[in-house]
């Protein structure tokens, strides 16, 4: 059986974990701008629907 050798040290992993953490924070601030934006810009506007039905036979 071949052994798989592990070649990150604590130290690389670390950086990794901090730049992934400021990119989900980043990424995070992101979302929630846009989810106040669809807020704020939201409004009542609605069209209207209209639906029709068969009367008739098949």
């Amino acid at each position: 059986m071949a052994q798989i050798a592990a070649t990150d040290t604590a130290a690389e992993v670390r950086d990794t974990s901090g730049s992934l953490r400021m990119f989900n924070l980043v990424v995070g601030l992101v979302h929630l701008a846009q989810g106040v934006a669809m807020l704020s810009l939201s409004n009542a506007f609605s069209l209207p629907v209209t639906r029709s039905f068969l009367t008739g036979p098949p």
